[in-house]
């Protein structure tokens, strides 16, 4: 309802259909069921319901607003208090007025954490059993070449960083066939 415009009769009315219908909604009505209750279209019953909606959304982001203005000024008296100390440079005094500047950058959203986006800005694509998946089909493939006898030198040198010719994980081969880690003893 619009206030500061004079109530009519057809005022009333629509505000109290408005929130019957919210209310049979809630109960579980469907629209058809608020439209006959109410002796009004089907649109309309569905209007009325999304009007009400709508000014309880309202009045929800309003009142949270109200809440976080009287949050920050709950925190600025602290922190001019805090300030006005004669000790206000003691290690205490300074990390409560850094808990207070830091609750009061999260109240205002300036340490929101910076997005990162996938392909086209979308999700980044996470899939942990991938990963894992790929492993075993290396770890299979090792023991195939082993079993098909294969030598752990040449295996190993398939397992190199890129840099040295491998794709690996910096393990080479021993002069005797073994498998070291770069580490020389």
């Amino acid at each position: 309802m619009n206030f500061g415009q004079a109530v009519t009769p057809m005022h009333v009315v629509s505000e109290r259909n408005r929130l019957q219908a919210l209310e049979l909604r809630e109960a579980g009505a469907k629209y058809r069921q608020i439209a006959e209750k109410l002796n009004v279209s089907v649109g309309r019953a569905h209007q009325y319901v999304m009007e009400a909606i709508a000014e309880l959304h309202e009045q929800v982001l309003e009142s949270a607003e109200q809440v976080k203005l009287l949050e920050l000024n709950r925190l600025d008296a602290m922190w001019m208090r805090l300030s006005a100390r004669k000790d206000n440079d003691s290690p205490r005094v300074v990390e409560a007025m850094l808990r207070i500047m830091e609750r009061r950058a999260r109240l205002l959203g300036l340490d929101a954490p910076v997005e990162i986006g996938g392909p086209g800005g979308g999700p980044i694509p996470v899939a942990p059993s991938d990963a894992r998946e790929v492993l075993e089909g290396k770890v299979e493939d090792m023991f195939r070449r082993l079993r098909a006898g294969e030598s752990v030198g040449a295996i190993v040198d398939t397992l190199k960083p890129a840099e040295d010719g491998g794709a690996g994980n910096g393990t080479t081969p021993s002069s005797n066939g073994a498998s070291t880690n770069g580490q020389h003893g």
